[in-house]
């Protein structure tokens, strides 16, 4: 970019001096491209204020665009100043150079200084966000699976762990919630709390029924492409066709063949 931006300048100086029939001076014209020498190290440290100040006011808004365009207007001269001493023969005096760039580059100072911070901050914001929605529609591989759910027993209300469930029916307006023997009633639905539930534990085998693969004892075939569960608290739950290629495969990860 900076290469650019001098090659630039001393195109634009070349044919200024071919248009006005005006000696085209290379040492010159390359001195005075300087100016663009200053605007690497100003954007990197407004980059670096950036980074720094994650929430800006709308005064450290303005203060980083003014403030470094100003530092830059006045270093110029003094740069061209000391190359002119060191390299050439005739010294450009500061104020002569500093009128110059004043009347020359003040609008492109301003525009260099607040378009790449705006850019910069709009680019942020929507990488911010961008991973915001990340986390929020792709959970990390340990998500926070419900532990333990509120349920009736008749005027009794208490909480129990979702890993001692056997298996969830729906009773509309009520989810039937079966540990071991015993029922109690949740108010939801089988579809909001199926969400909420681990996967590799809990799994739908029916549109009525969410059962613990790992309170399932074995399964028995009913020749229509449905399946009987027998549960450890002997009861006995329906696979639909529907559930029954995913259920299949959960069982056997977690039911593995072994051998003596």
């Amino acid at each position: 970019m900076l290469l650019l931006l001098v090659a630039l300048t001393l195109l634009q100086d070349y044919l200024r001096s071919v248009v006005q029939h005006s000696a085209f001076y290379f040492s010159e014209s390359f001195l005075f491209s300087s100016f663009w020498w200053l605007l690497m190290p100003g954007l990197y440290t407004q980059y670096l204020y950036m980074q720094y100040n994650k929430q800006p006011t709308f005064f450290t808004w303005l203060m980083m665009m003014i403030l470094p365009a100003m530092i830059h207007m006045l270093l110029y001269p003094a740069l061209v100043w000391m190359l002119s001493m060191l390299c050439l023969d005739h010294v450009f005096a500061y104020k002569q150079t500093f009128r110059f760039a004043l009347s020359e580059y003040t609008y492109l100072l301003l525009l260099m200084y607040s378009i790449p911070l705006v850019i910069f901050h709009f680019y942020t914001k929507r990488k911010v966000i961008a991973q915001a929605n990340s986390i929020k529609t792709n959970p990390d591989s340990s998500p926070a699976w419900l532990q333990s759910i509120l349920v009736s027993e008749g005027y009794t209300r208490k909480n129990i762990a979702v890993e001692a469930i056997s298996h969830m029916t729906a009773n509309p307006p009520y989810i039937n919630i079966y540990i071991g023997s015993q029922k109690s009633l949740h108010a939801g639905t089988l579809r909001s709390i199926a969400s909420q539930l681990e996967p590799t534990i809990f799994i739908r085998v029916h549109r009525s029924a969410i059962v613990n693969i790992h309170q399932v004892v074995s399964y028995t075939t009913r020749l229509n492409g449905d399946y009987d569960l027998h549960m450890k608290n002997n009861s006995t739950l329906r696979v639909s066709r529907n559930y029954a290629a995913a259920f299949k495969s959960l069982y056997q990860k977690t039911h593995p063949l072994t051998a003596k």
